[in-house]
């Protein structure tokens, strides 16, 4: 664990005590569900509504420390393009939960090959969500 924290500071991963979570989704009932609970628990948070604008994001604010992401934002498969993206850049690090409505098992496996944190199937457990969230913010 001690060499995971030396790198995350090496290459300048936020502290995620204070970090913000980037939500990737373009479905207003679920992105309506996740901010509310973000906001009830006090958790600051920033919409994205496609790939682009979260890769944006991720640029211009530098306390994001998590990614809440649809499998299926803004097309089949763009949800886990996106991860490769975030993998191979300098915030490689960042924990990501992956949502879907429609995930099949392989879809599932490829996230967890990108190392996400958890995968959620919609409608999800928000309770167990915000746990997740919580354990991965350090709040």
């Amino acid at each position: 664990m001690d060499e995971i924290d030396a790198l995350a500071e090496a290459i300048g991963v936020p502290d995620r005590t204070t970090s913000k979570v980037l939500l990737v989704e373009d479905d207003p009932n679920t992105l309506g569900k996740l901010a509310k609970l973000l906001g009830q628990a006090d958790i600051a948070y920033l919409v994205a509504a496609s790939p682009q604008k979260a890769l944006e994001a991720l640029s211009a604010d530098m306390d994001i420390g998590l990614m809440i992401i649809d499998l299926r934002v803004s097309g089949e498969g763009a949800g886990l393009e996106l991860i490769r993206q975030v993998r191979d850049s300098e915030h490689a690090l960042i924990p990501v939960i992956m949502v879907s409505g429609d995930a099949g098992v392989g879809d599932a496996i490829e996230a967890m090959r990108l190392h996400v944190v958890d995968f959620f199937l919609k409608p999800f457990d928000l309770p167990q969500l915000l746990q997740v969230l919580r354990g991965e913010l350090g709040t």
